[in-house]
């Protein structure tokens, strides 16, 4: 593993193809590896949309490269992520759909995107993020990196997490 070659590059509307597969290759191999438990499943967890994260969807790639601050995860020249934020307020961001392709999982890229999310924006105060109670890989990394537990939504199946600077 060699996390120094990692490097973000902001997302326009030639890469949407490809942020729109790894979104969905990611979704579909994290509801392989990532499994609620019997007697808590989420409402959610068997509809359209969460089920729709895991097919490539080129049309809501679109969307969000046209109103959000979308990036590509790079490891050298080779595109292996993708995660884009919004503003919760003046002074904080949010990140959404923070996707690494799983043949990079595991091996500290996650940890220095963090990372190097925050030096992209040194002046923001407040990080939020929010991930399914059953994504115990998520959790762990969050956690990890400084992620604070702050409560749940959707009946307690969504646990919300902040990071303050």
């Amino acid at each position: 593993m060699n996390v120094s070659n990692i490097n973000l590059r902001r997302a326009d509307l030639l890469d949407a193809k490809q942020f729109a597969y790894i979104k969905a290759e990611t979704y579909a191999d994290d509801r392989l590896k990532s499994m609620p438990d019997e007697d808590n499943v989420p409402e959610w967890y068997n509809g359209e949309w969460y089920k729709g994260l895991a097919v490539i969807n080129e049309t809501e790639a679109i969307r969000l490269l046209e109103n959000y601050y979308c990036y590509m995860i790079l490891l050298e020249e080779t595109t292996i992520g993708i995660f884009w934020l919004h503003h919760e307020t003046k002074d904080s961001l949010s990140l959404e759909d923070f996707c690494i392709l799983p043949a990079y999982q595991g091996q500290g890229y996650g940890t220095k995107v963090l990372k190097l999310i925050e030096e992209l924006y040194p002046n923001n105060k407040i990080w939020t993020l929010g991930t399914p109670y059953f994504c115990k890989r998520n959790r762990h990394l969050y956690e990890k990196v400084g992620y604070k537990y702050v409560g749940t939504a959707s009946n307690n199946t969504v646990i919300l997490y902040k990071k303050c600077n």
